[in-house]
């Protein structure tokens, strides 16, 4: 299960004050860590692993249902997709950030495990993502679970 562990990385210094932002790391050491077509940072970034795959949206956003959480950063909330190897997909808020950009993930291409297979959206910069039976598609201004 890819835990969300934060990590602090400083990405830079104003006016004295730290600027400091949370990171998905996952648990497995074969995690792979994937992006829409552009490498932006308001772009869908990804990360899979052997249990689940979890996605974030950064900058321009879809809502989400449930409460936005306040961040202690200027970061966020991101909405966040996460999909098991079974069960449906869930989409919730999160302060975290996937700063690895990873591979972008064009229509066609395809990245999976065992259970869970990802690829780009045919229409758009996104991603989409299943397992046996739900799924989700995302982009950088909706989501969609199936």
């Amino acid at each position: 299960m890819i835990r969300s562990v934060i990590r602090r990385l400083v990405l830079g210094v104003a006016l004295g004050t730290s600027v400091v932002t949370g990171v998905v790391v996952p648990a497995s050491a074969a995690a792979r860590y994937f992006s829409d077509v552009e490498a932006r940072l308001d772009g869908v970034r990804c990360v899979l692993d052997d249990q689940e795959v979890v996605c974030i949206v950064g900058g321009a956003t879809p809502v989400v249902p449930g409460p936005r959480p306040t961040c202690p950063t200027d970061y966020g909330p991101y909405p966040i997709l996460r999909l098991g190897n079974s069960g449906p997909a869930e989409a919730s808020y999160t302060c975290r950030i996937i700063i690895a950009f990873g591979e972008p993930l064009p229509f066609h291409k395809i990245i999976s495990t065992d259970a869970i297979t990802c690829s780009g959206l045919p229409t758009e910069p996104g991603i989409q993502c299943v397992n046996s039976e739900h799924g989700f598609t995302v982009s950088r201004t909706e989501y969609t679970l199936r």
